[in-house]
Protein backbone atom coordinates (compact mmCIF):
# COMPACT_ATOMS: atom_id res chain seq x y z
CA UNK A 1 0.00 0.00 0.00
CA UNK A 2 1.52 3.33 -1.02
CA UNK A 3 1.37 6.56 1.00
CA UNK A 4 -1.65 7.90 -0.90
CA UNK A 5 -3.68 4.77 -0.15
CA UNK A 6 -2.63 4.82 3.52
CA UNK A 7 -3.76 8.43 3.86
CA UNK A 8 -7.13 7.68 2.23
CA UNK A 9 -7.67 4.77 4.62
CA UNK A 10 -6.64 6.90 7.60
CA UNK A 11 -8.98 9.76 6.59
CA UNK A 12 -11.87 7.35 5.98
CA UNK A 13 -11.46 5.94 9.50
CA UNK A 14 -11.33 9.47 10.99
CA UNK A 15 -14.46 10.55 9.11
CA UNK A 16 -16.39 7.53 10.36
CA UNK A 17 -15.52 8.50 13.98
CA UNK A 18 -16.71 12.12 13.71
CA UNK A 19 -19.21 12.99 16.42
CA UNK A 20 -21.84 15.56 15.49
CA UNK A 21 -22.17 18.32 18.08
CA UNK A 22 -25.60 19.82 18.68
CA UNK A 23 -26.17 22.83 16.46
CA UNK A 24 -28.63 24.60 18.75
CA UNK A 25 -27.25 26.36 21.79
CA UNK A 26 -30.65 26.26 23.49
CA UNK A 27 -29.78 22.84 24.93
CA UNK A 28 -27.12 24.42 27.11
CA UNK A 29 -27.59 27.31 29.51
CA UNK A 30 -25.53 30.44 28.95
CA UNK A 31 -22.71 31.35 31.33
CA UNK A 32 -24.73 34.18 32.91
CA UNK A 33 -27.54 31.71 33.73
CA UNK A 34 -25.12 29.19 35.20
CA UNK A 35 -23.48 31.82 37.41
CA UNK A 36 -26.67 33.72 38.23
CA UNK A 37 -25.00 36.85 36.86
CA UNK A 38 -26.41 39.97 35.28
CA UNK A 39 -25.22 41.37 31.97
CA UNK A 40 -23.80 44.90 32.20
CA UNK A 41 -23.72 47.06 29.08
CA UNK A 42 -21.68 50.24 28.69
CA UNK A 43 -20.08 52.28 25.92
CA UNK A 44 -17.40 49.61 25.39
CA UNK A 45 -19.58 46.52 25.23
CA UNK A 46 -20.84 44.18 27.87
CA UNK A 47 -19.68 41.81 30.60
CA UNK A 48 -21.12 39.85 33.50
CA UNK A 49 -21.49 41.00 37.08
CA UNK A 50 -22.30 39.04 40.21
CA UNK A 51 -23.25 40.82 43.42
CA UNK A 52 -23.39 39.57 46.99
CA UNK A 53 -24.22 41.52 50.15
CA UNK A 54 -23.11 40.62 53.66
CA UNK A 55 -24.19 42.12 56.94
CA UNK A 56 -21.34 43.91 58.80
CA UNK A 57 -21.87 41.40 61.62
CA UNK A 58 -21.31 38.49 59.20
CA UNK A 59 -18.55 36.21 60.44
CA UNK A 60 -15.98 34.67 58.15
CA UNK A 61 -14.40 31.95 60.21
CA UNK A 62 -14.63 33.52 63.62
CA UNK A 63 -13.91 37.09 62.48
CA UNK A 64 -16.72 39.60 62.16
CA UNK A 65 -16.50 41.84 59.07
CA UNK A 66 -17.11 45.02 61.06
CA UNK A 67 -14.16 44.10 63.30
CA UNK A 68 -11.90 46.11 60.99
CA UNK A 69 -13.50 49.29 62.34
CA UNK A 70 -12.05 48.50 65.78
CA UNK A 71 -8.45 48.59 64.47
CA UNK A 72 -6.88 51.82 65.62
CA UNK A 73 -4.90 54.15 63.40
CA UNK A 74 -1.90 53.56 65.63
CA UNK A 75 -2.12 49.80 65.08
CA UNK A 76 -2.41 50.29 61.32
CA UNK A 77 0.69 52.52 61.31
CA UNK A 78 2.64 49.86 63.19
CA UNK A 79 1.44 47.06 60.89
CA UNK A 80 2.17 49.04 57.72
CA UNK A 81 5.36 50.58 59.13
CA UNK A 82 4.07 53.84 57.73
CA UNK A 83 2.79 56.88 59.65
CA UNK A 84 0.49 57.81 56.72
CA UNK A 85 -1.97 55.10 57.82
CA UNK A 86 -3.01 57.15 60.86
CA UNK A 87 -6.16 58.41 59.09
CA UNK A 88 -6.93 55.22 57.18
CA UNK A 89 -10.70 54.65 56.89
CA UNK A 90 -12.08 51.22 55.99
CA UNK A 91 -15.33 52.90 54.92
CA UNK A 92 -13.38 54.63 52.10
CA UNK A 93 -11.50 51.48 51.08
CA UNK A 94 -11.91 49.22 48.07
CA UNK A 95 -10.66 45.65 48.40
CA UNK A 96 -9.66 44.12 45.06
CA UNK A 97 -8.39 40.83 43.67
CA UNK A 98 -7.97 39.48 40.15
CA UNK A 99 -7.97 36.12 38.46
CA UNK A 100 -5.91 36.20 35.29
CA UNK A 101 -5.03 34.25 32.16
CA UNK A 102 -1.43 33.97 33.33
CA UNK A 103 1.09 34.99 35.96
CA UNK A 104 3.77 36.56 33.81
CA UNK A 105 1.94 39.82 33.15
CA UNK A 106 2.51 41.67 29.90
CA UNK A 107 0.95 40.99 26.53
CA UNK A 108 -1.76 38.34 26.60
CA UNK A 109 -2.33 38.43 30.34
CA UNK A 110 -5.85 39.60 31.13
CA UNK A 111 -7.90 39.77 34.30
CA UNK A 112 -10.92 37.71 33.29
CA UNK A 113 -12.39 38.03 36.80
CA UNK A 114 -12.03 41.12 38.97
CA UNK A 115 -13.49 40.89 42.44
CA UNK A 116 -14.03 43.97 44.57
CA UNK A 117 -15.48 44.46 48.02
CA UNK A 118 -16.36 47.49 50.10
CA UNK A 119 -18.49 48.67 52.98
CA UNK A 120 -21.69 50.32 51.82
CA UNK A 121 -24.13 51.68 54.41
CA UNK A 122 -25.46 48.60 56.23
CA UNK A 123 -23.57 45.93 54.29
CA UNK A 124 -20.32 44.70 52.85
CA UNK A 125 -20.78 44.45 49.10
CA UNK A 126 -18.86 42.07 46.87
CA UNK A 127 -18.96 42.55 43.10
CA UNK A 128 -17.36 40.20 40.61
CA UNK A 129 -16.78 41.48 37.09
CA UNK A 130 -16.45 38.57 34.70
CA UNK A 131 -15.25 38.59 31.07
CA UNK A 132 -16.75 35.90 28.87
CA UNK A 133 -14.28 36.63 26.08
CA UNK A 134 -11.28 38.84 25.33
CA UNK A 135 -13.32 41.53 23.59
CA UNK A 136 -15.09 42.34 26.88
CA UNK A 137 -11.91 43.57 28.59
CA UNK A 138 -12.52 47.28 27.91
CA UNK A 139 -16.13 47.05 29.14
CA UNK A 140 -14.99 45.43 32.42
CA UNK A 141 -12.22 47.98 32.93
CA UNK A 142 -14.63 50.85 32.26
CA UNK A 143 -17.10 49.56 34.86
CA UNK A 144 -14.27 49.09 37.35
CA UNK A 145 -12.92 52.59 36.67
CA UNK A 146 -16.31 54.11 37.49
CA UNK A 147 -16.35 52.28 40.83
CA UNK A 148 -12.72 52.89 41.88
CA UNK A 149 -13.03 56.68 41.73
CA UNK A 150 -15.38 56.62 44.75
CA UNK A 151 -12.65 55.36 47.13
CA UNK A 152 -9.61 56.87 48.80
CA UNK A 153 -7.76 53.59 49.41
CA UNK A 154 -7.27 50.30 47.58
CA UNK A 155 -6.27 47.11 49.39
CA UNK A 156 -4.99 44.17 47.37
CA UNK A 157 -2.92 41.11 48.18
CA UNK A 158 -0.67 41.68 45.16
CA UNK A 159 -1.65 45.27 44.43
CA UNK A 160 1.51 47.23 43.74
CA UNK A 161 3.33 44.28 42.21
CA UNK A 162 0.63 42.68 40.07
CA UNK A 163 -3.08 43.56 40.23
CA UNK A 164 -2.93 47.34 39.86
CA UNK A 165 -0.31 47.44 37.07
CA UNK A 166 -2.30 44.79 35.19
CA UNK A 167 -5.48 46.86 35.43
CA UNK A 168 -3.84 50.22 34.68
Amino acid sequence: MNLSEKLKTFIAKKESNIVELPTTSSKYPSVDKILGADIVKNLYGEHLILEKLYSPCHEHGNVELSGVFRISGETLCLMAKNIEFEGFDFRRTLFIDTETTGLAGGTGTLAFLIGIGYFSKDSFKILQYFMRDYDEERAVLSTLENCVKDFDYIVSFNGKAYDIPLLS
